[in-house]
């Protein structure tokens, strides 16, 4: 990929030049706005030389049949009727005051009792006791359609093999031009097998979710990780049955909140509830304008409150944070290797805070920083906000973490990457400072701002009272509902 090319723009100049939210359709399936997400993910890995196909099956049978027993105790049943809201919460949870909560969705249980959360397929076992009291779960549901998905390959080979061909057929030209326009290789076969795996899925799960939908007959499901193929389902399933759904912003926007200008998409939510007024800027969501609204996001401002009185900043001792990502982790690594190189002398500490989805397999994906002795955190046992707290500056590329830091006062600095364009806004604005070498970090560290404004500045990428907000127009739509 060359350097100056923006990513994102390029992506959404291929789906439109090529029609592909129209033209990746199998039977009715509207296949690429299901895998999107993971797609784009993907292409990221490839763009950046990441080594690794996120549609690859790792083939683990024996760890499948296990899976499938397990999660089969757990399924969608509740003796819920007329819930105010049904919460697709999200995948992770942490631990507080003795109990596993969803940071994104849980106090929406507060604030509508008569709501019912239900939670995603999880292995090895879902995180108990849970903040939620009144919980229902898709395992059962995903465990059937995987048995679907092995009995159709099992005993339908000629099928299977025919709808393969036809996503081939469907997609090998616009490939072909997203190869060249990127100068990569993807993997095709595991993609469209991908594909029809959650074809089968879908053939098998949407009458399931429609029954229970028809069941609880929520006023409004409110949902997380929006791209997801659960939410993505529980979307088209929902509109079908007329039932208004709401997507929470959780992350960053690029590349996956842009779309191609006309794009409608049914998998899509309803109404998507923003972190500020600055997100909607640049947003080009397949819904209208008017349903793109800033409300805030309450868990930051409750971790806002609970540090402010816990920041603990020694103007003799600086620490840096590098906040690290799966795309852009191997060079961010060595840019704080060399960074802690000059650094110790003037007294300035490096912590290298990683991404969950990196805790795994760091040590082969960063061997120098894993033989370095620089601290690296790699659990959860010591949360970004703490690291926030005790921090005077941080790093990164592209993450969500780089703007709640700025909202605690920290100096921020980006790397520039083929893959940072959105982060490169902040530096526009005058946010932060834009970084290639250690040196240019170090004289900026060294000439950094106070960070008296941190609070107006939290406010301008989180718009504040966040849960007055949300439930304002969650009760505008409920209402409709109740008319």
């Amino acid at each position: 990929m060359n350097e100056n090319m923006n990513f994102t723009e390029t992506l959404v100049a291929w789906e439109g030049r090529q029609n592909i939210f129209r033209k990746g359709r199998l039977h009715g399936f509207d296949f690429y706005s299901y895998i999107r997400r993971d797609f784009v993910n993907n292409l990221l890995s490839l763009v950046s030389g990441e080594e690794r196909d996120y549609f690859e099956d790792p083939k683990e049978e024996e760890g499948r049949v296990k899976r499938f027993f397990r999660l089969w105790k757990r399924s969608e049943k509740t003796s819920s009727r007329d819930v105010d809201l049904l919460i697709l919460c999200h995948p992770r949870r942490v631990m507080e005051d003795g109990k596993y909560i969803c940071p994104y969705t849980d106090y929406l249980t507060d604030l509508y009792p008569n709501s019912l959360v239900l939670e995603r397929a999880r292995t090895p076992d879902h995180l108990e006791p849970a903040y939620s009291r009144n919980m229902a779960y898709l395992d059962r549901m995903t465990d059937i359609s995987y048995v679907y998905n092995v009995l159709f390959q099992k005993l339908f080979p000629g099928k299977y093999r025919a709808l393969i061909q036809e996503v081939k057929e469907i997609m090998d030209e616009p490939f072909d031009d997203l190869e060249k326009t990127f100068r990569i290789q993807i993997g095709r076969q595991a993609l469209y097998e991908r594909i029809v795996t959650l074809y089968c899925y879908r053939r098998s799960m949407k009458p399931a979710l429609a029954r229970f939908l028809k069941k609880v007959r929520p006023r409004v499901i409110v949902e997380v990780v929006g791209k997801s193929f659960e939410a993505r389902l529980l979307n088209e399933t929902a509109k079908d049955l007329r039932i208004p759904t709401v997507e929470l912003q959780h992350s960053i926007m690029t590349p996956n909140a842009v779309y191609p200008k006309g794009v409608k998409e049914k998998q899509f939510a309803d109404f998507a509830l923003t972190y500020s007024q600055y997100w909607n800027e640049f947003a080009r969501l397949p819904i209208p304008k008017s349903r793109v609204i800033a409300v805030g996001q309450n868990r930051f401002e409750e971790q806002v409150k609970k540090y402010r009185t816990l920041v603990h900043r020694d103007p003799n001792h600086r620490k840096v944070v590098f906040i690290s990502g799966l795309v852009y982790g191997r060079p961010l690594s060595l840019l704080a290797l060399e960074f802690s190189r000059i650094a110790a002398e003037h007294g300035i500490d490096v912590i290298y805070k990683l991404h969950p989805i990196e805790f795994p397999n760091w040590r082969e994906m960063y061997p120098e920083l894993a033989a370095s002795g620089l601290t690296v955190l790699d659990t959860l046992d010591k949360g970004i906000y703490d690291v926030f707290a005790e921090c005077d500056a941080q790093v990164g590329v592209k993450s969500t973490a780089i703007y709640e830091g700025l909202g605690f006062g920290l100096s921020t600095f980006i790397m520039r990457h083929p893959l940072g364009e959105e982060a490169m806004r902040l530096c526009d604005k005058g946010f932060a400072k834009p970084i290639d070498r250690a040196e240019e970090l170090l004289e900026g560290i060294l000439h950094m701002d106070s960070g008296d404004k941190a609070r107006e500045i939290a406010d301008y990428f989180w718009k504040p009272h966040a849960a007055d907000n949300t439930k304002a127009v969650l009760d505008r739509i409920i209402a409709r509902r109740r008319g």
